[in-house]
């Protein structure tokens, strides 16, 4: 058995946080991804796609490079005793269960579900979420920021935190911010979710700034980082400004 399964290194309670986020064409671009910021950050999100729910498709959907040992226990992912593994499931309903526990086994240690994806049937995630956090792992909600989040009261109450997408369209990279968009839609969850917001898409220091404003603790950050000349570097700069504007 893969003894990585689940090993957490970031603590819940800690705001404000950022996290490097990559959206991986292979293999190759997780192991990077992790080599590139390991060392500095405790976490990397790993964008999950599949083409229909999000905009592009990405690994392991793509291609299953490493995948059937990974969901097999036999294979660690990259540095797991180093990182954490945050995955951003963005994948329709009819799949969403395989993926969810192949990601289960393969070491995650937090999975982002959309209940958009799920054709908005809320109560029907219900029983997988409870599965997922039997096993230990986090759960976070994502939603896009002109979405009607009023039925997802029974889905809040299972998250740990709740990730708000900076545009309507996901699942790619180079979007650009909805950020009115985005600090109204942080407003509503804040009246039913009493726990860490956060924010994907769109997010460098010029933003970080003005999310923090609008009340996001929790910040994925993709190129700012991952993109930086010296992504360790970019991770360590976007910490200490979010612990500025955010007292943390």
């Amino acid at each position: 058995m893969n003894d990585q399964a689940n090993t957490h290194h970031w603590r819940g309670d800690e705001t404000p946080v950022v996290v490097p986020a990559v959206l991986p064409r292979r293999w190759e671009d997780v192991a990077s991804a992790a080599r590139a910021i390991a060392g500095a950050a405790p976490r990397l999100q790993v964008d999950v796609v599949d083409g229909v729910c999000g905009k592009e498709t990405t690994w392991p959907i793509l291609g299953g490079e490493h995948w059937d040992l990974l969901a097999r226990e036999e294979e660690g992912l990259p540095l797991w005793k180093a990182l954490d593994y945050e995955v951003d499931l963005i994948v329709r309903g009819e799949i969403l269960e395989e993926w969810a526990r192949g990601w289960t086994r393969a070491g995650a240690a937090s999975i982002i579900f959309h209940p958009y994806c799920a054709g908005g049937a809320v109560e029907s995630l219900v029983p997988l979420i409870e599965e997922v956090k039997e096993q230990g792992l986090e759960i976070g909600i994502g939603v896009r920021p002109s979405e009607d989040v009023g039925a997802y009261a029974p889905l809040f109450v299972r998250a740990d935190f709740v990730q708000i997408m900076g545009n309507d369209i996901v699942g790619a990279q180079g979007l650009p911010l909805m950020l009115s968009e985005a600090c109204a839609q942080c407003a509503r969850v804040r009246e039913a979710f009493s726990g860490p917001i956060g924010i994907d898409i769109g997010v460098n220091r010029d933003t970080l700034k003005r999310l923090a404003a609008c009340g996001f603790c929790r910040f994925a950050v993709g190129s700012a980082i991952l993109k930086a000349d010296d992504p360790k570097k970019a991770y360590k700069e976007l910490v200490v400004l979010a612990r500025e504007r955010l007292g943390g």
